[in-house]
């Protein structure tokens, strides 16, 4: 992790290995990634085991990809049948605290083994067919009342994508509502600009990049491997400018520094000065973005970073999508476009995502969120939510006439649905998820689910309960679907390709945007927008994991 958190004090027989300065760890530069576990050359640092009582154990290891943030760490699940002893890196890879340690917190509640039915006001025992039966006949009688889109779907992130398609499915194309949700929709952003919702670079690009611009504070916070990442390319050669409000674990490493605020202001000072650079675009909407810009006055430190960012060969954009506003990030695309900087290798745009599907919740066409649904459930307009893998307020799920809930785990909402179904969770699912650099990466089931079925195929049974609509018998029929719906997925579900380029390869746009005529659209941005938006979270896993942190005195 080149984090440094541990060093040898004092010399000879006297020599301990402490943290710096004599600080306790808790209070160091430990990230609690469990590194020095792993290399301590004596056992003397062990990992804590959640058994009661740990006996050794021969485990066999299960490659399957972090269940947390966009970044899609690769791991292994060492399981002794089917008892996690413990999770691992996979060879030549790293992992963060909740990668590592998190594991605990992201399988299902294997006490949830039957579906439940609300009777006489309370939730009871039941089974499969009694349970998607009632679920298809509420929701279609609250639809002939009070219309279609009186019913809403609520879709997580930690689900794959095949999943998130299926269920999108049964909402749009089957149900026939509009009102499809997640905590972490993006409406927007570098796809006014671009054409597509996603990185327009990958990891490998950027660790080979000349320079590197970092917008905001929140990569080590929120996605600890990803800053190791820029970290490391950086000290490989790579310049570091940073355009955030606080100090961070990048900040000594910066070539420059300048403060962002909190609206656009900063971003179209450098689009303003880029402009006056260059004269020949691969855009539309030139003249529309000048014309807004005309009364932005560019200090000297937004001269210098346009200066820089304009002169490098190879220049990789990073800020974080989830806590970004819209205007923001089409402004920071506009940026790109203007000095160049997008479609060749080892430049572009990596926006992080907030959960390790994300990428895929977008690309499956999901953008209304949560702010979104609390405006339709209090004014009446949404009278009945799914949720699927994901939770909502108590006060929210108190108003509703009905509500399916669909999850691995109880949260806020499960005490007030009409109809739950246990989810399998981590380690239990087959599928696919995209991560933020938009690299589809597979998983497989190596523990079993506690309904004995998979989660698609729970899905599918609310789907063959409406008549007339078609259903799936495998994951490659889903995923043909995925294909012809959104072509992008082609070359890596086919195994020609990683990433959702329509060859499969990196860098995007190489060929020219992905709008009609082949160019950019640059975006004009008008008032002072604000550059940050607060994230919504309504995972279950992560708000647990988050809290067990925060109580064990990990989150400072």
């Amino acid at each position: 992790m080149v984090v440094s958190a541990l060093g040898l004090h004092d010399r000879g027989f006297n020599s301990t290995v402490e943290a710096g300065f004599g600080e306790l760890l808790l209070d160091s530069r430990c990230v609690s990634c469990g590194q020095c576990v792993a290399v301590c050359p004596t056992g003397a640092l062990q990992e804590r085991q959640p058994n009661l009582k740990p006996v050794p154990l021969r485990t066999e290891a299960h490659k399957n990809i972090c269940n947390y943030c966009g970044v899609g760490c690769n791991l292994e699940l060492h399981q002794h049948g089917t008892l996690p002893a413990k999770v691992t890196p996979e060879e030549g890879h790293e992992l963060c605290s909740s990668g590592r340690f998190g594991y605990l917190n992201a399988f299902a509640d294997y006490s949830m083994s039957y579906p439940l039915v609300r009777f006489d006001n309370q939730l009871n025992a039941s089974d499969m067919d009694e349970a998607v039966l009632t679920t298809i006949k509420s929701i279609q009688s609250i639809q002939a009342v009070y219309g279609r889109d009186a019913v809403g779907f609520v879709i997580g992130d930690k689900l794959t994508t095949e999943e998130i398609f299926l269920a999108r499915y049964l909402a749009h194309d089957v149900l026939g509502t509009e009102m499809i949700f997640s905590a972490n929709a993006t409406n927007g952003g570098i796809s006014d600009v671009l054409g597509a919702d996603g990185s327009t670079t990958s990891y490998e690009e950027l660790s080979h990049t000349e320079l590197i611009m970092v917008l905001g504070t929140g990569i080590y916070p929120f996605y600890p491997m990803f800053g190791l990442r820029v970290k490391k390319a950086v000290q490989n050669g790579a310049k570091l400018l940073l355009l955030n409000n606080e100090a961070g674990p990048l900040t000594p490493l910066a070539t420059a520094k300048m403060a962002m605020g909190t609206d656009v202001g900063v971003l179209k000072q450098i689009a303003k000065a880029l402009l006056a650079k260059n004269s020949n675009f691969r855009a539309n909407g030139v003249e529309e973005l000048a014309a807004s810009l005309a009364d932005v006055q560019v200090s000297e430190e937004a001269h210098a970073m346009a200066d820089m960012y304009a002169k490098a060969k190879n220049v990789v954009i990073v800020f974080d999508r989830s806590r970004t506003s819209r205007e923001a990030a089409q402004l920071i695309a506009d940026i790109a476009v203007l000095a160049g900087h997008i479609g060749k290798a080892r430049s572009g745009i990596i926006q992080m995502r907030a959960r390790n599907n994300s990428q895929g919740l977008a690309d499956m066409g999901i953008r209304k969120n949560m702010s979104d649904l609390n405006d339709k459930v209090y004014q009446k307009e949404v009278r009945a939510l799914v949720l699927i893998g994901q939770d909502i307020p108590e006060e929210m799920a108190k108003g509703l006439e009905f509500l399916f809930v669909a999850d691995s785990q109880v949260g806020a909402a499960m005490p007030y649905a009409d109809v739950v179904i246990p989810q399998a969770g981590f380690g239990a699912v087959n599928g696919s998820y995209t991560s933020m650099e938009t690299k589809i990466q597979f998983a497989e089931a190596s523990l079993p689910s506690q309904m004995g079925e998979a989660n698609w195929q729970i899905l599918n049974r609310l789907v063959q309960a409406c008549q007339g609509a078609r259903s799936f018998n495998s994951l490659e029929e889903i995923r043909e679907q995925i294909k012809a719906w959104y072509p992008a997925y082609k070359q890596a579900f086919n195994g020609q390709g990683a990433y959702t380029t329509f060859d499969g390869t990196m860098p995007r746009y190489k060929y020219g945007f992905e709008n009609p005529d082949g160019k950019a659209i640059l975006k004009a941005v008008e008032g002072d927008i604000a550059i940050h938006h607060q994230m919504n979270n309504q995972d279950i896993i992560l708000k647990n994991w988050m809290a067990l942190k925060k109580e064990k005195g990990l989150l400072k």
